[in-house]
């Protein structure tokens, strides 16, 4: 995470950093999104704010975000899919020259990661990890959170899968494990279960 970004091209590495143009030095988030004239952009998530690397050089694209720390860059929305960005203060989506942030009320501010899932057929939630409360499954109406007492063993979840191919919700955390959601259950898998260490980043 800490000191910069490197890219391999034509069989020599190049070293980015706040110095050469990324908003900060820790980088959490790399993403290819986006149309262009030379197909999509590289986009970057660090705790300084985002930026794209287009042209042999990274451009600054922060504008409106809820907050420079950015955990997770996603994009959602199938066919007429949207950059999305998870940060320290909420969610927002790249709408060409500014973040919008997620509108309606959200059970916790800081976000770490999100995940957009069909669980049946033309129908899909968002899902979101909201540090310090547990994990967020949004219908487009109401939000339904999961933490300790309905079966998500964190308050404090870090990175969010489906697997392929079934509407499994992986969600690491990063003091209890890793918990499968199944038709309305969550399974724990931890340390005492196998698993090397109970954070899972």
């Amino acid at each position: 995470q800490e000191g910069g970004l490197w890219r391999q091209y034509q069989g020599g590495w190049t070293h980015y950093d706040a110095k050469s143009g990324l908003p900060a030095d820790r980088v959490n988030a790399l993403v290819e999104w986006g149309p262009g004239p030379d197909g999509p952009a590289l986009w970057v998530g660090t705790v300084g704010g985002v930026a794209r690397f287009q042209a042999g050089k990274w451009i600054s694209a922060s504008q409106g975000l809820p907050s420079p720390w950015t955990w997770k860059l996603r994009s959602l929305g199938g066919q007429s899919e949207k950059l999305w960005a998870a940060t320290q203060k909420g969610l927002a989506r790249w709408e060409g020259t500014r973040w919008v942030p997620f509108a309606g009320a959200v059970p916790a501010p800081e976000t770490n990661d999100f995940l957009e899932v069909e669980e049946t057929p033309g129908r899909s939630f968002l899902w979101v990890s909201f540090w310090n409360l547990g994990i967020g499954r949004f219908d487009g109406q109401a939000w339904q959170v999961f933490g300790p007492a309905q079966g998500f063993p964190s308050t404090y979840p870090t990175i969010l899968t489906a697997l392929p191919g079934s509407q499994v919700v992986a969600a690491g955390s990063y003091d209890r494990g890793l918990a499968f959601y199944r038709e309305g259950t969550w399974q724990v898998l931890n340390a005492e279960k196998g698993l090397p260490h109970d954070g899972v980043f």
